[in-house]
């Protein structure tokens, strides 16, 4: 079945996508990794069209995509930084970046307060943009594991909802990577 090919490789290629990301240091894996991430988002959402046309009911297709929308905004405003390192943020100064990003990275530690307020709001906006996209994640899977009969859907999504909710923190990433696996078992299990 073409939901299960699909959708299974999908979710495996998105979570390699995030697994890459934690490595990206380098403008050519930020570009390897979108590669993977733009790949996942279609193979899923080809699965997600094919399941709505089998149990008749689009809203499993709209809700997809709305999700998906939402999630690559979430995604996008992660990378933007990365890709353009020799923008320069004036903050009582000039601060590239990257060096920012990396600053972060080095200091898990460092308070919020001493974070330069836009990158607070940076983070903020990644999180908005992944709730929303897990809040219609929900939907659709809800849907999915009502009409299919497979509940893993609906644990999938929940993990999901979970995960963006704790992207707050860093322990969310860990979450939504546990979401993709069960996802891809979810999609197996679809029945023929």
């Amino acid at each position: 079945m073409l939901a299960r090919l699909s959708g299974s490789s999908g979710s495996l290629l998105l979570l390699l996508g995030i697994i890459l990301l934690v490595f990206a240091h380098e403008l050519i894996f930020i570009i390897i990794d979108s590669v993977f991430v733009a790949a996942g988002l279609i193979l899923v959402l080809i699965a997600l069209k094919h399941v709505s046309k089998i149990v008749r009911d689009s809203k499993i297709f709209i809700y997809g995509l709305i999700s998906a929308a939402f999630g690559l905004a979430g995604y996008l405003i992660l990378i933007v930084p990365t890709i353009f390192p020799r923008i320069e943020i004036i903050i009582d100064g000039e601060i590239p970046v990257l060096e920012l990003i990396l600053w972060i990275s080095i200091r898990p530690d460092a308070e919020p307060t001493t974070l330069p307020l836009w990158w607070q709001l940076h983070q903020i906006e990644i999180w908005i943009t992944l709730i929303i996209s897990s809040i219609f994640l929900k939907l659709s899977y809800d849907r999915i594991s009502r009409s299919l009969g497979v509940g893993l859907f609906s644990t999938a999504a929940l993990l999901y909802l979970v995960g963006a909710a704790l992207t707050i923190t860093s322990s969310g990433v860990l979450v939504i990577m546990a979401s993709l696996i069960v996802q891809a078992i979810a999609f197996i299990k679809i029945r023929s």
